[in-house]
Formats: structure tokens, sequence, C-alpha cells
């Protein structure tokens, strides 16, 4: 990593910026060109930084390639996003004060996050400009051949926390290179659990016992929405239900068609907590601390939606790692039936932090009421399809950033109550269509451009793929 002591003053009004790159890197021909490229098309930039690759002895055997997002706060938060190859405006990094001493093997990710309280003009070059070289002593290969570089890494991580007067806790993520900052609930504020639902005894019995055996957070109310069960069975249930617990409510919704963004809504206007959550009634919680998690990050300001890591029943296939708007041509689930135990490392690293995502699935999603409100709650006119995607985007054009937190996991039978599109008996597909088209039209610029997604990613799918020219 380029060493860097303060200058004089005059030699300072010459060297407008400083580039950034460790001994062992190599650095891409057009690498220089395309970040100066950048600065003439924003003198504003004080920092830049771009797409990685790694080698190994062979040079021409090119490697793991991270196809970074733009600026994310809480990716950085989650892992060293930028590494090696960056530059800095040289009057920011003198007031700074470079490296410091005492962060050795994570000197770089600590300059980053103070670099990120200082500035706001922050450029994402989509493209690689260096190589990482492995070696076997090299953090590219794991973090275990410099165990020292954790601690450094933690202590850089709670300083930045620190300095913001963020009171967090920086904990080991869902991997041991990773880390997963944790925000502190404050007070004890009352959840209101939205679950739409019709007939189905085994489903949702299943998902609302799992929520009472596991669920560590205790003030919370859980509504379900009854769209109109005529099951006897169903009914009687609710009634043991309510007996068991003073925290249920059934509410009488019948309607046809079903629309879950109506009966999302009618709930949440029912709703007597400060928080909402929105509950698929074929989901099993995994996690027992999965309210005070998502609650950590619904209460901070400015952020929307939170949402988690979904997986199939067999618990290895993934369902949902946040949703990518752009992914099949319009938005998918990020990483859908990808196998957990079988990812790239360009997977691992999307799927397995907590960051900034345009949206979450409603089959759990978290969200503060009055930001609900605010916003007018689902769009009606999205009955069954792109309701929640919506949702995300409305709020991020709000102001609001949305959260995937990986740490929170649950079971999803995806489409057990619904049906999928292409069954004509449950869903109408002419309908399904003109959701899809009035969605193309409302959000054809994200779906052009994901600021989430780098545009080097595959959009044929949600695998995190590298396009293939």
């Amino acid at each position: 990593m380029l060493l860097y002591t303060p200058v004089p003053s005059l030699i300072r009004l010459a060297l407008a910026f400083i580039a950034l790159l460790d001994h062992d890197d190599l650095l891409w021909p057009n690498a220089l060109y395309e970040m100066v490229s950048a600065l003439n098309a924003d003198k504003k930039i004080d920092f830049l930084y771009s797409d990685e690759e790694m080698v190994f002895k062979n040079r021409r055997d090119h490697q793991n390639p991270f196809f970074k997002p733009d600026w994310n706060p809480e990716f950085l938060e989650s892992v060293n996003v930028i590494t090696h190859f960056a530059m800095i405006r040289a009057s920011l990094m003198h007031e700074l004060g470079g490296f410091r001493t005492g962060f050795e093997g994570a000197q770089d990710w600590d300059l980053f996050l103070r670099m990120s309280q200082k500035t706001t003009h922050i450029h994402h070059i989509p493209t690689i400009l260096y190589s990482w070289r492995m070696s076997e002593t090299s953090t590219a290969l794991t973090m275990d051949s410099k165990p020292y570089v954790r601690e450094a890494q933690r202590r850089a991580l709670e300083e930045s926390l620190q300095a913001r007067g963020a009171k967090a806790e920086a904990q080991t993520g869902v991997l041991k290179d990773y880390w997963n900052v944790v925000y502190p609930v404050v007070g004890n504020p009352k959840i209101s659990i939205v679950i739409p639902t019709k007939n189905q005894y085994a489903i949702v019995k299943r998902a609302v016992e799992s929520i009472y055996a596991k669920t560590t957070y205790k003030n919370f109310e859980l509504i379900l929405v009854d769209t109109g069960s005529t099951d006897s069975k169903v009914r009687s249930w609710y009634s043991r239900l309510q007996a068991a617990h003073d925290n249920v409510t059934v509410l009488d919704w019948p309607e046809q068609p079903f629309s879950y963004s109506r009966s999302c809504n009618f709930g949440a206007s029912k709703a007597t907590g400060e928080f909402l959550v929105m509950l698929n009634n074929d989901t099993e919680v995994i996690t027992p601390n999965w309210l005070e998690l998502l609650l950590s990050d619904a209460q901070r300001d400015g952020i929307g939606a939170v949402g988690c890591k979904l997986y199939y029943p067999d618990g290895v296939h993934i369902q949902h790692a946040g949703i990518g708007v752009g992914f099949g041509g319009i938005a998918a689930n990020s990483l859908s039936m990808v196998q957990s135990r079988q990812m790239t490392s360009m997977q691992h690293i999307y799927g397995d932090t907590r960051h900034e995502v345009s949206a979450v699935t409603a089959a759990c999603l978290m969200i503060k009421k009055e930001r609900y409100d605010e916003i007018g709650g689902f769009d009606e006119q999205f009955r069954v399809t792109y309701n929640d995607i919506d949702l995300c985007l409305r709020l991020h054009k709000a102001g609001y950033r949305n959260i995937y937190s990986p740490v929170v996991e649950l079971l999803h039978h995806e489409s057990i109550s619904v049906g999928r599109p292409e069954e004509k008996k449950v869903r109408d597909t002419a309908e399904f269509d003109a959701a899809k088209r009035l969605f193309k039209k409302r959000w054809k610029d994200v779906i052009a451009h994901d600021p989430h997604l780098n545009p080097n990613i595959e959009r044929t799918n949600a695998s995190f793929e590298v396009t293939r020219s």
C-alpha cells in the first residue's frame, strides 16, 4: 500500500490526487485513464474506486472477479469493498492524516471508513482496473494468513462507528471474514406482524407456531388478515390461538379476487405497533432474535424497508437475498436457487453481507409504520406481483435506504399460497402482464440501472454471474 506522510503546502498545491495500490497488485493499462476521465467529467469527486479481480502465479489466469455496486455505506461496514486501487483527493488525504499506525493489515479500510465521514463525493468506476495477486500470505486467499488483521478491522470499524455517534456493535458476520454491525434497539417498541391468509391450515399453523416457539422479542402483536377461509378447521384453530395468546387479532377481510396489497394495507390500518412486519403465511422462523435484528436497522433514521435471507424448504437453496431490479428483464430475488454451500466469492459477498439494496421481498419485510403510511403503503394497482418492489422503490425515491440483512434467516415455501403466474386458475396472466407493464413504465430508469447492481453482472438470471460478451 502506498504510504502517506504529510507534505509541505507548496508541494500539496501541485498534488491533486493520490493513487493507492498494493505492492503486489497489477495495474491495468487503462486504469489511470479511467480515473482521470471520471475526474474530468465531475470536478466535485473526492474519492474513486474500481472493480477488481484476482490472479495467481499465472498472470493470465483471471479469477474471482468482484463487480462492485455504486457507493453503499452499509456494504463498507460489512467488508472492505474498496480494497486496494483507489484515488483520493490529496487535500482530503492530508486532512485525514493519511494512514494510521496501529491498524496494520486494515490500514486501507480504516482510511476509507474515515474518508466516508468527510465526503459524499464518492465515485465508482464499474470496470476492473487492477488484479490482486493471491499468495499463501495474502488476505486475498484467507484472513487466516494474517490473524492480526481481524483485530485491526474490528478497531477500525468500532472507531468509525464511535466517530459517527453510532452506539453499535461490530459482530462477526455470516462468514468470519465479514462483519455485521448491529445497532441497539432503542426502547421496547411494539411490532405488528401482518399475515394475509386463507384456509391452508397446516401452512399457516406452521408459520405461526414457529413465531411463538422461536421468537425472543416479546412485544409484538400478530394480525391474521383472513381473506375468506371456509375451512372449519382453520376457524377452530383461530379460536384456540386467541385463547392461548392475548396478542392475536383475526381480521375478516373476504375479497375476490385476493389482493396481497389490499389485505396488507387493511392489516396495517388496524395495527397498533410502531413497526410493521409484512410476513407470508408460508414462512418459518429460523433466527430466534429475528425481530431484534430487523428492528435494529428499521429504527434508524433514513432507513425504509429491512429484509432478510430466505431459504427454500431444504434450507440449502437460497430463495431471497435482496431484490435486484433489472434481473430477468424486470426484477427478481437475488441468488434465488443458488446453493448456499457452493457459492462463488462474488455470490458470497452479495449474499452474506449486510448492505443497501433497491428492494426486499414482502415475504418478510420490516418497516416503521409512519414511513409505511407516509408513502401510502402498498400500491393496490399491484394486486399480487411487484407490490413489494414498488413499495421499496417509492421509499428510496422518498430518500430512504432499504437494507438486506443476511444474519436473519427464515424458510419460505414460495408461492404455495397464491400460486405462480402461469397457473391461470390462481393468477390472471393478463393482469400479471398489465402489472408488468405498469412496473416497467414507472421504474424504467431503475430497471436500466439499479445502482446496487454492477452493469457487468448478468441480467438474464439473478445469480450474480459475469456478463459474457
